[in-house]
């Protein structure tokens, strides 16, 4: 009995022991852990700090990179590649070479760095074609004789010789001709038949007229000038003498070319003719302008017209059953939505409005300047057209109004993406027709047949010759010269 307690208090005397132990050995664990956790929670709040501070720098550097697009922005107007370097205030031009400063060239070889520099093509001077020699003798302020010098200044200076006019005697010989029976003389170059006025002095006056839009009554005025003396009622009948001889040979071809041509824009625009109001109406591809004039503005004219395979136009109705395939401008529906035919009634009703047009213009310069061509193209912005169109809003007359005029031309907006060569605006035609409505707000309108139809020649050919890059008087004078030498011959 005494055996087995003692057996028992040793066995307790030596779990209490390794009880002691085991607590010291968990108190200097929770030291340790305690320990570390102060390490590591310092680390953590530094890290968080530091975190903070990161993210507030991100921040801040958004905001200035915001800033420097927006000062880009607004610098880029007083400095880019269209800007003359006197065009910059002197301020800004500093700044301006720190924020844009120009492309370094490649580095060339020091043999190749010590060539002589380019010449400046803005100040050079076309080789004399005479030499004036000056000379000084007395001093300009007291009278003395000078003593020659040995340096002498050279200038060169371009003067221009005003024409004068000069009137010469024209004697033609004559020959009888056995076979045809019939006398015949020497014909007299460069005139026109029964005119006092030279062929020259002919084509200066409708290019005055034509290409510079001066009047009669101003055109009579400069060649005065020169010692022409001409009436404003001649400068008329030799303006109308110069369209007689020149005929509707080089017209009508325009009009065949336009024909068989694959894209031509067309647009039209009012003439006052004998007081009433007419049409001026226009065809154009990239080399060649018709012009023709009607006193009605329908299908039955627009079915006339030399129109291509596709035809770029605004939203006049007369080109549907004239054109074969149409393409409507996009330069309308901008001028619509920049120009909203009602006022707007609340702040949503702007919102909603700003952005159904931020959402359709997103669709145009998309499909404007995507490079794939095909039916298959056309019909992915169509779709993405309608699925604008009918997505759900509410009712504002606005919206409503354009998205009529969207709708009506449906399947005629996105004709560009067919094929290149096909422009989704009609800004040629209307840049066409510039000159000639310039001239008609200066002569308000013809009076006869004859004037009517000069203008549609004389202009069709003088836009023609622009977009050729051909010299419009070299053209005039071999026509008038060709048919001349027809009329001789009959």
């Amino acid at each position: 009995m005494t055996s087995e307690l003692e057996r028992l208090l040793l066995r307790f005397d030596a779990l209490e022991r390794q009880n002691k132990y085991l607590q010291e050995d968990n108190l200097q664990k929770d030291a340790r852990i305690n320990q570390l956790e102060g390490v590591v929670g310092k680390q953590g709040q530094e890290l968080l700090k530091q975190r903070e501070l990161i993210e507030k720098v991100v921040k801040e550097n958004a905001k200035l990179v915001k800033e420097i697009k927006k000062l880009q922005g607004e610098l880029g107007k007083h400095k880019n590649e269209n800007t003359p370097s006197g065009a910059l205030p002197p301020y800004l031009k500093d700044e301006l070479e720190a924020l844009f400063p120009p492309e370094k060239k490649d580095k060339t070889p020091e043999s190749e760095e010590k060539t002589a520099p380019l010449p400046n093509h803005r100040n050079e001077r076309p080789t004399p074609d005479k030499k004036k020699i000056h000379k000084i003798k007395r001093c300009p302020k007291c009278e003395g004789k000078l003593a020659p010098l040995k340096t002498k200044r050279r200038r060169s200076v371009i003067h221009i010789v005003l024409p004068e006019a000069e009137t010469t005697e024209h004697v033609s010989e004559g020959g009888y001709c056995p076979n045809c029976k019939e006398r015949f003389y020497a014909p007299v170059p460069d005139t026109l038949p029964n005119s006092k006025y030279s062929l020259d002095i002919a084509i200066f006056i409708v290019m005055m007229l034509v290409i510079y839009n001066g009047t009669q009554r101003k055109i009579a005025d400069l060649l005065g000038k020169f010692g022409v003396s001409i009436s404003p009622a001649s400068v008329n009948n030799v303006y109308h003498s110069l369209r007689d001889y020149l005929g509707d040979k080089k017209y009508l071809e325009f009009e065949k070319a336009l024909k068989k041509s694959m894209v031509t824009n067309a647009d039209e625009t009012s003439n006052r003719h004998r007081g009433k109001t007419g049409w001026i109406w226009l065809v154009a591809n990239a080399k060649t302008v018709f012009i023709r004039i009607e006193d009605k503005r329908n299908s039955k004219i627009a079915k006339k017209l030399p129109l291509g395979k596709y035809t770029i136009c605004d939203g006049y109705r007369a080109y549907d059953k004239a054109a074969k395939i149409i393409q409507r401008s996009w330069a309308k529906i901008s001028q619509k939505a920049r120009n909203p035919k009602y006022c707007f009634d609340n702040e949503w009703e702007i919102e909603q409005y700003k952005t159904f047009v931020a959402d359709l213009f997103k669709i145009f310069h998309e499909a404007k300047h995507t490079k794939k061509r095909g039916v298959e193209v056309q019909k992915i912005f169509d779709q993405r057209l309608t699925e604008l169109l009918v997505k759900s809003r509410r009712e504002e007359k606005n919206l409503i109004w354009v998205m009529n005029y969207i709708c009506e031309y449906e399947g005629e907006w996105f004709t560009f993406l067919l094929r290149k060569g096909i422009a989704p605006t009609n800004n040629f035609a209307e840049q066409q027709l510039r000159d000639i409505v310039i001239k008609r707000n200066i002569s308000q309108h013809t009076w006869s047949e004859h004037g009517k139809k000069s203008l549609e020649v004389f202009y069709s050919i003088a836009k023609t010759c622009k977009l050729r890059e051909e010299d419009f008087a070299d053209v005039i004078r071999t026509e008038v010269e060709a048919n001349l030498a027809e009329m001789r011959k009959s």
